[in-house]
């Protein structure tokens, strides 16, 4: 067997993106991918074995570029596999301690979790790795588990294959507890607790403690907060003011 296991993140926001930041998984991805097929495609392989990324299936904000570049190793998986050579392209999940994983801060590493991923453990990971090899299919997704939040976010033929561990709760909620206390208060208190809402959420995000003092004139980048914070933040208030 030859695995294929390399890879690069150069996480962005489309609107941050440049031509190399776009292109930098596609140099370990896609022409790793070529290089490989190139050096054994006329050789007998037991099986050609890529490493590709669950960033491919569900998405993954900020991550188009690394996204595409799995996405094309899975599809030339199925293409080796239809022209008869035995070539898997498994999507894995996040590890615990190792992979792309470990090249993370915590920060970044609770935003994961927080997501609604379970990260894998190497015993578990190697676990669904030897599962994977006993199947003849170009395709294989290899997660721990992800919770019901995480599961609502996908589309509906995806969620029909899951079977969660906690129920899903798929009706959307016509009003927040939020909006129904705006409503209830007078116009001048609106403007406060709006105030109020902005800093219990960009106190989530941080990760600061309550007590932490915000001038709300302060700029949001001073704080640290980066651009995919600033999306995450960006979709909890819009949750909050449905």
């Amino acid at each position: 067997d030859v695995f294929h296991l390399a890879g690069s993140l150069t996480d962005h926001l489309i609107e941050t993106s440049t031509v190399e930041t776009l292109l930098e998984p596609f140099y370990a991805k896609g022409l790793g991918t070529h290089v490989l097929t190139k050096v054994f495609d006329a050789l007998d392989l037991d099986r050609m074995i890529y490493f590709s990324s669950i960033a491919s299936v569900l998405g993954s904000v900020g991550q188009l570029n690394y996204a595409s570049a799995n996405s094309f190793m899975d599809a030339h998986a199925a293409y080796q596999q239809a022209k008869g050579k035995k070539t898997m392209s498994i999507n894995w999940g996040p590890w615990k301690t190792s992979g792309m994983i470990s090249q993370l801060s915590e920060k970044e590493r609770r935003r994961i979790e927080e997501k609604g991923f379970e990260l894998l453990s190497n015993e578990h990971a190697l676990e669904l790795l030897e599962k994977s090899l006993l199947s003849a299919r170009s395709h294989q997704v290899a997660i721990a588990g992800f919770n019901s939040e995480l599961v609502n976010t996908m589309p509906p033929s995806m969620q029909s294959l899951i079977t969660p561990k906690s129920p899903i709760h798929s009706e959307k909620v016509t009003e927040t507890k939020f909006i129904a206390e705006l409503k209830k208060a007078k116009e001048g208190q609106r403007p406060q607790l709006m105030n109020q809402k902005l800093k219990s959420i960009l106190y989530s995000s941080l990760k600061l403690r309550p007590d932490t003092d915000i001038d709300s004139r302060e700029r949001l980048f001073d704080l640290g907060v980066d651009s995919l914070i600033a999306l995450e933040l960006k979709n909890t208030l819009q949750k909050e003011l449905q």
